[in-house]
């Protein structure tokens, strides 16, 4: 997730501020009971995470116990959302143009460019002559456009390494903000989407690791090969395809909510939410409670679901940072300047240590630079409530923070700050 620059030098200079004090947070104790990493390891300083390292996905069909803790019994399972069929009349068709576009104006540097991502010959030809090297009208630098034949032949280590170069350009989009297959397996993943098998097959053999995660940039090349926009609208719709969980409190009959209504009032700042704790305590039968009934009105309004295009033309794109911002506003702020955000980090929060709460802001950073790369909210155990993109077709979810991870952490190592609203601070 990209902010602009000025927004990012104001955010990074005060997380670099805040980072020798909020830097080493950690975590309420957790035992993970599902099969994934220790859960915080940017937190808890435990080594970096290895790609190498067997992940499981989560499954559908089954349920996951959440680690102990004040939050009390929770349980959760997937769901997989697609932005609306209704929708995709309105959505532009990405053009059906491949260009990869380099800061030099200069063919012999970007060849030895390339040449260095291990993309060389294919049956004899160069790849500099499976295409052509053209101008782009109003940009510096030059643009190449490969041939079909470039484009299927490169391989998926040459692909992730061609992508490390492309997207230094931010001409590149489709390389700094790729479609992402969360469960790691293209071709089921795009099947399960509705899409037959043979365009499934074909999405994922130009599939490539970026970091942790599967991505595809080529979504230009796959729209130029289908036929009709009926064909085109329905790729568009399964790229949109993602993964959230729904989360679910086993609150238990009688006074047992008591124990955890602290928790889930955030110290009874927010005591809208008793008289749903205490109908379902005092229902026989009902225990179980799903947690969107807790949030706070503006997540609790946007969980599951993908900004509407009435909103999108009238207010823009909602980042992950309109997002873990506006979490506890009842009214969130129609647009948010850079200046007003960074406002709000250093005059509302504080960087912390020790244990997180419910509501705190999570903050992924470039560990080298202090860029923040994405922000989200802390909602109990593992599960953070975010949005992953700055676009009308990416949903507002619920995701475990290693799956949030390991899709942030691509060509860098990342670490994380925890802020809180200040004491009496109310947004």
């Amino acid at each position: 997730m990209r902010i602009t620059c000025s927004l990012t030098i104001a955010l990074a200079f005060f997380l670099c501020n805040a980072h020798a004090e909020g830097e080493s947070s950690t975590p309420p104790a957790v035992r993970n009971q599902s099969p994934a990493p220790s859960i915080l390891p940017v937190f808890g300083g435990a080594p970096p995470l290895n790609p190498e390292e067997p992940h499981e996905p989560l499954k559908q069909k089954r349920l996951y116990q959440v680690a102990e803790g004040p939050w009390g019994d929770l349980e959760y399972y997937v769901v997989h959302l697609q932005a609306p069929l209704s929708w995709m009349e309105f959505i532009p068709i990405p053009s059906e143009r491949t260009i990869w576009n380099f800061a030099s104006s200069d063919p012999a540097e970007i060849i030895k460019l390339v040449n260095a991502t291990g993309i060389g010959e294919f049956k004899g030809r160069h790849w500099s002559v499976m295409g052509e090297f053209h101008a782009v009208p109003g940009e510096p630098g030059l643009g190449f456009i490969p041939d079909d034949d470039l484009i299927l032949r490169i391989s998926p280590i040459q692909r992730t390494a061609l992508a490390k170069v492309l997207r230094a350009n931010d001409l590149n989009r489709t390389y700094q903000e790729p479609v992402v297959i969360e469960s790691g397996d293209a071709l089921s993943w795009y099947q399960e989407a509705g899409l037959d098998s043979a365009l499934a097959q074909k999405i994922a053999s130009l599939c490539y690791r970026r970091g942790h995660t599967l991505v595809l940039s080529d979504a230009p090349y796959i729209v130029s090969t289908l036929a009709t926009i009926e064909e085109q609208r329905a790729f568009i719709r399964a790229t949109t395809r993602t993964r959230s969980l729904v989360l679910r409190l086993n609150i238990g009959n009688g006074d047992a909510y008591k124990e955890v209504a602290d928790y889930w009032t955030s110290g009874h700042k927010q005591k809208a939410v008793m008289p749903i704790l205490e109908s379902i305590a005092e229902t026989p039968g009902v225990e179980r409670l799903d947690i969107a009934h807790l949030l706070p009105p503006t997540p609790r309004k946007l969980l599951y679901t993908y900004p509407d295009l009435r909103s999108f033309l009238t207010i823009g794109e909602r980042d992950c940072h309109w997002t873990s911002f506006n979490f506890f506003k009842s009214e969130p702020d129609a647009v948010l300047s850079e200046r007003v955000m960074a406002e709000w980090l250093h005059l509302n929060y504080e960087p912390v240590k020790g244990d997180l709460h419910y509501g705190d802001l999570l903050m992924l950073r470039n560990a080298e630079t202090g860029e923040p790369i994405h922000s989200a909210t802390f909602i109990a155990g593992d599960i953070v409530f975010t949005k992953n993109g700055r676009e009308r077709l990416s949903p507002w979810i619920l995701m475990r923070y290693t799956d949030m991870e390991r899709r942030y952490k691509q060509d860098h190592d990342i670490s994380a700050s925890v802020f809180r609203l200040k004491e009496g601070q109310s947004l």
